[in-house]
């Protein structure tokens, strides 16, 4: 195990990797339960934490426990938080970090560096980066395969959303909102290639957009829309929109997608010569 800190997104993707290759867990779904056996962690499970608590690791000498909140029910969130806290006992640091007094309460409200490095850890570990590509590739892009492979992996929608925009080749955003407040969004790097200034935390819902209609039910199919609604770009360039709720009171995830291509476009500018004239 290393001991000194972990710097990039690679290196923690590597260290999830080889953690499945090490205990025999490099398969679909993840057993984060058999892993936390493995490890000798006690698993207790939680149905009364308030106040945005999720998950909390206890030291005690050289014994660990996790408990974690099963105050929501959904298997895909529990396993989420399960695979946080075993992030903390792997990952360089962490340990003195985040159980300094013998204990460490993760929550969804305050994110120190360390929660964000085991968030990143967990998503990682649950949807190892392969697997996932490889499943990827067999669902048309969108909503659709977001669900089908939450069901996959085992994970919960939230989570696999956030994965599947980060390893997307095409456009694509994921956008989670509260009342038509953004609480976080997600873009691939295709996306980021096509517009500048693409909706981000605590803005609002765009106005023009479906999903700013905040006390409608989930959209059931694709709306083409102009991509220029979400960001600065070509008003030409094409779109869809999506939206489903959350299953809280006005929480929502929109999916963004469009089949423009940027880097044909950037080719075709590339190739491009304009006219001399004498």
């Amino acid at each position: 195990m290393r001991s000194s800190r972990i710097s990039s997104d690679f290196e923690i993707e590597a260290l999830a990797s080889q953690t499945l290759t090490d205990y025999s867990l490099y398969q679909l779904p993840v057993d984060i339960f058999q892993l936390a056996k493995i490890l000798e962690i006690n698993l207790e499970p939680y149905p009364n934490a308030e106040g945005g608590i999720m998950g909390m690791l206890i030291r005690n000498k050289n014994d660990f426990k996790i408990i974690y909140s099963t105050r929501i029910n959904n298997l895909g969130l529990h396993r989420f938080t399960i695979a946080h806290e075993i992030g903390h006992y792997f990952l360089p640091e962490h340990v003195e970090q985040a159980l300094k007094d013998g204990q460490h309460i993760s929550s969804s409200k305050y994110k120190p560096w360390y929660e964000i490095e085991a968030d990143y850890f967990a998503t990682c570990l649950l949807m190892p980066k392969k697997l996932f590509k490889s499943e990827m590739a067999k669902f048309p892009d969108g909503l659709d395969a977001i669900i089908a492979l939450s069901q996959i992996f085992n994970t919960s929608i939230t989570a696999t959303a956030i994965r599947y925009a980060e390893l997307a080749d095409f456009p694509i955003s994921v956008i989670f909102s509260t009342d038509g407040v953004i609480k976080f969004a997600k873009h691939s790097k295709p996306m980021f290639k096509i517009g500048r200034k693409l909706v981000m935390k605590d803005s609002q819902i765009p106005i023009a957009s479906k999903s700013s209609a905040i006390h409608t039910p989930s959209m059931i199919s694709k709306l083409p829309i102009s991509l220029d609604i979400w960001c600065h770009c070509d008003a030409k360039i094409k779109g869809h929109e999506i939206y489903i709720s959350l299953g809280e009171y006005q929480k929502r995830l929109t999916v963004i997608t469009s089949g423009y291509d940027p880097d044909d476009y950037q080719e075709i500018e590339e190739e491009w010569e304009s006219p001399r004239f004498k």
